[in-house]
């Protein structure tokens, strides 16, 4: 799919223009524009009605737009949004016949910076982004006198959402039906596809002459499989998620009513917690607590977040105020993540039948800049598996944001997991065998660490040791330099102590910092260059690592849905969560069966050794909620409850 020197078909710049960014909630392009390698624009243009934001194109622009990019094979800045757009309008465009993205041939030829079309033409081209500022202008004018005619807009003008987040876009077909002789927007869409044609003839050149083809190819096989998950929904039952809110609401309720309470008697003011400046008077001011500033924004300002929090709580004796008043912050916070990720689950769910909504997360294959997935709309990544939290002393419980996700009766979920995949890889690529051997015979990984650097039987290992260990391997994974190891771990040396364990591993972590001094970038294992910030090159490791784990999993996902039997009816990909897979089979499917669960399994785990990495996975199987799976193995060809 898409090795361009084979086309038969000359190539077309497309881009579209649209009223909103979710098709799904009834966003529609209003103008398509092209470009040919020769430079020949076209464009096509409807009104968008000013009360419904409903576009109307007409059949007999919808038939030339269709027939016209029929004759050639097409070029995108973002396939996956352009694709949909066209579909939403009745223009269909077939993935498997191939195109090409410049969004995705950017990442590949360098992973850093901005991947946004304007900014590109600047960086790449010297194109100018005046047409990006001068339309921009025009959307403010023109919805000043659209307001004033009732018209729907996106964002009120004058308003303080527009101020702070400037954002017009969703308004671009406004200037030409206010002001009939604008050409502002006609300017920008042709000036779009003209950018998206001309980087792609730079692209294609640098990806073929620094073999970077196959990384970039790669991610646009991913594409499609992304865009049919996406399309498959995550179910949530209503009649769980309501008690849920209502329970974590009552509890941060009263930790916040604690901490006010603290504040008012000892200081005699009222403060907000909610409010970052409140906060901040409250913990470091000299008229109230005043603690030590431990952390600073990237803003330089002073930061009470959650990692500054526990700080401060660490820093402070147990029997003071200033530990209440900022135990009850944290815990006050916890459960405020909760409550939010479960409203939003709520009221950005699509009904499907009555007490029943579904979400529809966006991936964004590019989004980490490890290569890992991101998501948003909601935020599939952060559909958290933990209940427990411990704050200072005390074990608080917050319902887990799996528990709401429940499959339809007719439906069963399999999540399948790869078991501690980046420690696999790390121990791999860097020779560790012992590593790999202690994993493959059971023993947990931070406790077998601690019984190397404490040289201990591992039975005999304390808490403390292990969480030593602990913070020890996550510091390394993370690439961080020997002096933060030991800050990390708490205890001076402990670098010194997993390097004489762990020679292979400490030389790896060496080599690699120092090559991509001199590079600026690492390989994942199976090639793909992923750029690493020149001040930063102990990120280097986690980059490869983290890389390399992320290219896995999304080579499981094409190898998957390659199988002739994954048709996505019966059974369907449905989210991919860190080191995770989540499929939704029909309970009366065939493929509800140990043979085809136990064929999912070994595709991901062949995605791993595809790269001589051993990567095996454990399955869960979900009846009720994905907070309450149930892990299976399969043995004789049967579901064994572990």
């Amino acid at each position: 799919m898409g090795n361009s020197k084979s086309k038969r078909k000359p190539i077309l710049a497309i881009d579209t223009e649209t009223t909103g960014l979710s098709f799904r909630r009834g966003a529609r392009p209003f103008y398509v524009s092209t470009c040919t390698s020769d430079g020949t624009t076209r464009c096509w243009r409807t009104e968008v009605d000013p009360f419904t934001r409903e576009v109307n194109w007409g059949y007999k622009d919808k038939e030339e737009i269709r027939e016209y990019i029929g004759r050639y094979y097409p070029i995108f800045h973002n396939a996956k949004f352009d694709i949909e757009a066209l579909k939403s309008i009745g223009i269909s465009v077939n993935w498997q016949d191939g195109y090409e993205d410049t969004l995705l041939a950017s990442h590949a030829v360098s992973s850093s910076g901005t991947h946004k079309l304007k900014e590109l033409g600047v960086k790449y081209l010297k194109y100018s982004d005046y047409d990006e500022v001068q339309l921009k202008k025009q959307v403010t004018r023109a919805r000043n006198a659209a307001a004033k005619l009732g018209w729907n807009l996106a964002y009120k003008p004058a308003t303080k959402t527009q101020k702070k987040k400037g954002i017009p876009q969703m308004d671009y077909w406004v200037p030409a039906q206010i002001f009939p002789d604008d050409t502002t927007l006609e300017a920008y869409a042709t000036n779009d596809v003209e950018r998206t044609m001309l980087l792609w003839l730079a692209f294609e050149q640098i990806l073929r002459e620094d073999d970077l083809w196959d990384g970039y190819a790669a991610e646009k096989e991913l594409q499609l499989v992304v865009n049919k998950t996406e399309q498959v929904g995550i179910t949530v039952d209503l009649g769980r998620i309501d008690p849920n809110i209502a329970y974590v609401s009552k509890e941060r309720n009263r930790e916040l009513g604690k901490a006010t309470g603290l504040v008012e008697r000892l200081f005699n003011r009222k403060i907000n917690i909610d409010s970052p400046d409140d906060l901040c008077w409250a913990l470091h001011d000299k008229k109230a607590f005043n603690l030590p500033v431990v952390k600073l924004t990237e803003k330089g300002n002073i930061s009470s977040d959650k990692d500054a929090l526990k700080i401060l709580l660490q820093q402070s004796d147990i029997d003071s105020y200033e530990y209440k008043f900022v135990k009850h912050v944290l815990t006050s916070k916890a459960y405020t993540s909760g409550m939010r990720y479960m409203k939003s689950y709520k009221t950005s769910g699509f009904n499907i039948r009555e007490g029943w909504v579904s979400l529809y997360p966006s991936l964004n294959q590019l989004g980490a800049k490890t290569n890992r997935f991101s998501s948003s709309n909601p935020n599939g990544q952060n559909i958290g598996k933990k209940k427990k939290y411990m704050i200072g002393d005390d074990e608080i419980i917050v319902p887990k944001s799996r528990d709401n996700f429940c499959p339809l009766p007719e439906n069963v979920w399999y999540a399948i997991d790869y078991s501690q995949i980046e420690v696999r890889v790390f121990a791999t690529i860097s020779g560790e065998q012992s590593i790999l051997d202690a994993l493959d015979a059971g023993y947990d990984f931070h406790g077998y660490v601690a019984s190397k650097i404490f040289n201990k039987p591992i039975d005999e290992i304390s808490d403390q040791e292990r969480t030593i260990a602990k913070n020890v391997n996550f510091a390394l994974l993370f690439g961080a330099s020997p002096r933060k190891v030991d800050a990390t771990a708490g205890m001076v040396g402990a670098y010194d102590l997993f390097a004489g364990q762990f020679p292979n591993a400490a030389e790896f972590m060496q080599t690699t910092i120092e090559a991509v001094k001199k590079t600026g970038y690492i390989s994942t294992v199976d090639g793909y260059r992923l750029d690493v910030p020149l001040r930063q090159p102990y990120k280097s490791v986690n980059y490869k690592v983290q890389g390399t784990a992320g290219r896995i999993i999304k080579k499981s996902m094409c190898l998957i849905a390659k199988e002739d039997w994954f048709n996505w009816k019966d059974v369907k990909m449905m989210l991919q969560v860190h080191d995770e897979l989540l499929f939704e089979i029909k309970k009366e499917s065939k493929y509800n069966s140990p043979e085809y669960i136990q064929r999912l399994g070994v595709l991901m785990e062949e995605a791993g050794l595809s790269m001589g990495i051993s990567t095996p996975v454990s399955v869960e199987r979900i009846d009720d909620s994905w907070g309450n799976g149930k892990e299976i193995n399969i043995e004789n060809n049967k579901f064994v409850e572990v």
